[in-house]
């Protein structure tokens, strides 16, 4: 009888332990891209997963796999079929999906004076207002990350609108493409990770691209003129599977939620408002690499070119107008300028 005690208590005790590891432990696959060593990963995503593991007391770890659940062009169709389950997107990117309300922030000019955190909070706050949900119905953003605007980037050529006109450049979207011809010079649609061999085979004479990608992608080993307007922005958002989220305990939702959101989306907009300082100066200290901050007049002929971008987005996107109008709105409000 005391034999049988034992195993039943025993029996009991394993029983009790392994139901409580069961509700304890959730893990979530993230698929992301690159080395995982930019400040993206070091000062965003990283602190981010680490918030949530201890947001949840230890109950929820999110696994990064870099560069195995998906490449750029795949993550969002991957994590919406649930291969991964939470995706780092490049929306312009993903083949067949498109995130029309909230390529908002993609628009040339419109962060001209406001930082990538600006940028960043400025779009949360549009999705919490309901402005762009339609643009998510299977993967729910948790955070946004502006890339920070592109500028133009060329060897020894001059940059004015004069000059550009002919000039073939590198670009990895639709609104850059639009942004390059509006400009009068010829978009070449080039994958990022493939911009250094276009430039150093001169195949193209530069690039529109932020300054978070020079060294990232060695662009000033093939560059040394760097014009400093603020042209249209690549939209990057961390997606969780809807299903997926929704299948979640109700705190581990809350938990997750509190790290994300607002809050990491300030996080992404810091590392990419630091990379752009830490870009510049390393630009800045080489002799042989040229920054121009164009005056106002060259200023104003580059958003006067692409004003035409950002109308035909109005006309073409779903409530485009209320839309823009509510994210210089919140741009403003966020920088307290209103």
């Amino acid at each position: 009888m005391k034999r049988l005690l034992v195993q039943a208590l025993a029996a009991g005790f394993l029983g009790l332990s392994c139901a409580g590891i069961d509700a304890a432990e959730i893990t979530l696959k993230y698929g992301a891209i690159g080395s995982g060593r930019t400040p993206f990963t070091t000062m965003g995503t990283g602190v981010w997963r680490k918030n949530i593991g201890e947001y949840s007391k230890g109950q929820i770890e999110v696994q990064e796999f870099l560069n195995t659940l998906g490449g750029v062009p795949e993550l969002y169709k991957n994590t919406r079929d649930g291969i991964a389950d939470i995706g780092w997107v490049i929306s312009e990117a993903q083949k067949g999906f498109k995130f029309p309300r909230s390529e908002v922030l993609s628009l040339p000019g419109l962060l001209d004076g406001y930082s990538n955190v600006h940028a960043n909070l400025a779009l949360w706050r549009l999705y919490e207002k309901g402005l762009l949900k339609d643009d998510f119905s299977d993967v729910l953003p948790l955070g946004f990350a502006s890339m920070s605007p592109a500028v133009v980037m060329t060897q020894d050529k001059d940059a004015t609108l004069d000059a550009l006109k002919g000039m073939k450049f590198a670009v990895s979207s639709g609104t850059s493409a639009q942004t390059a011809r509006a400009v009068g010079a010829i978009p070449v649609f080039t994958p990022v990770t493939n911009l250094y061999e276009a430039l150093n085979r001169k195949t193209v004479d530069g690039v529109m691209v932020g300054l978070t990608a020079v060294k990232a992608f060695r662009l000033a080993e093939v560059t040394n003129r760097y014009l400093l307007v603020s042209l249209d922005t690549p939209l990057v958002f961390i997606g969780i599977n809807k299903r997926k989220f929704e299948s979640l305990p109700a705190p581990a939702r809350e938990a997750i939620m509190r790290a994300s959101g607002a809050e990491l989306s300030r996080l992404m907009g810091e590392a990419a408002d630091f990379m752009v300082k830490d870009d510049l100066a390393t630009l800045a200290g080489n002799a042989k690499q040229q920054i121009v901050k164009p005056g106002d007049s060259l200023k104003a002929d580059y958003y006067r070119a692409t004003q035409p971008v950002i109308d035909n987005w109005v006309k073409s996107t779903p409530n485009g107008a209320a839309i823009l109008e509510a994210f210089r709105a919140e741009l403003a409000s966020v920088a307290g300028r209103r």
